[in-house]
């Protein structure tokens, strides 16, 4: 029931943000917007998101080091790719899958390091939409995110710098095997916290996020005459960004649009050349991933039935292993 009302809820949510982005639409503008894009500007988009994939993999291998580098690759772009294929954000249990069939210590190895990678980049994403909410008076998101922010670190450095409080929390979680990633995780907690690891995944991860930013930047900047300035920039790029991590249609299509849409349209752009952007650069940062993750996907002997049940299809045959995506 629970899952139905959640389906239901994405449904609607990227019901309402299509029809905010076609409603009123002017067809020709929105054409003759796509049209005068530069070609050196669609090559430029596609190179770019191909090195921010290079960056997201080579972000992985410094958790998991005895990972080569092309692995890493792959696992990040198949989760990119599932994630904009399939619903519920399955790219993620894709991403596990893979790694666990590599790792020594399988699938809690495996968690571990897709758990340090998503925290740190939700809270870059918290910190953009700190950075959009002051920028549109949002007070009440502001405050919230805040609030959650500082929860979080607190608790995180409370296991930290009081390591006791580890047993007391693995006391209460049930030595169940469905469990032991998470057991691992809370008691690896005091050890990772260090300020090298903290320093670097966040260095790492502030990389990814800012090439994210620098793209939307040039975007802007070429479709709209002047250019919008640069706090202007970073308030699109945090709403765009958080539409599209947020729950709903496969690949966020539409909710991302809407809020590339909808935080131009509160500085005076017109809503015609806004879609354009917003539908180009959504098209530059999937185009790649999607085709490389799939065909790592297929590869791998995966299929949307065992990323639903969260369970490891039989690894595939050597002679079908994925090579590199690179020469």
């Amino acid at each position: 029931m629970n899952k139905t009302i959640g389906i239901l809820l994405q449904a609607l949510l990227a019901g309402v943000c299509l029809y905010y982005v076609l409603s009123n639409l002017d067809v020709g503008r929105l054409g003759t917007a796509l049209a005068g894009i530069p070609l050196w500007l669609s090559w430029g988009a596609l190179i770019w998101a191909a090195a921010n994939q290079v960056f997201a993999g080579q972000r992985l291998r410094s958790l998991l080091p005895r990972l080569p580098l092309r692995q890493a690759f792959q696992a990040e772009a198949m989760a990119a790719g599932v994630s904009n294929i399939f619903p519920a954000k399955l790219g993620e249990v894709a991403k596990v899958i893979y790694l666990s069939r590599r790792l020594p210590d399988g699938m809690c190895e495996a968690m571990d390091a897709v758990f340090w990678c998503r925290f740190f980049d939700v809270n870059i994403l918290m910190l953009l939409g700190l950075a959009a909410g002051t920028q549109l008076s949002l007070l009440p998101v502001v405050y919230s995110l805040a609030f959650v922010m500082g929860g979080v670190w607190f608790g995180l450095l409370l296991f930290r710098f009081w390591p006791g409080l580890t047993p007391l929390a693995l006391r209460l979680i049930p030595a169940v095997a469905a469990l032991a990633a998470l057991r691992q995780l809370i008691a690896q907690v005091p050890q990772r916290l260090s300020l090298g690891f903290v320093v670097g995944l966040g260095l790492r991860t502030a990389l990814l996020w800012g090439m994210e930013i620098l793209l939307h930047g040039v975007v802007l900047s070429v479709l709209f005459s002047g250019g919008p300035s640069f706090s202007q920039i970073l308030t699109v790029t945090s709403a765009g960004l958080l539409g599209l991590v947020a729950p709903g249609v496969p690949g966020s299509v539409g909710v991302y649009e809407a809020a590339i849409v909808f935080t131009l349209g509160a500085y005076g752009y017109d809503k015609d050349t806004a879609l354009a952007a917003a539908i180009f650069l959504h098209l530059a940062q999937a185009f790649l991933c999607t085709t490389i993750g799939l065909w790592v996907f297929f590869c791998e002997g995966l299929s949307l039935g065992s990323l639903l049940r969260g369970k490891q299809t039989q690894p595939a045959p050597p002679s079908t292993q994925p090579q590199s995506p690179h020469p």
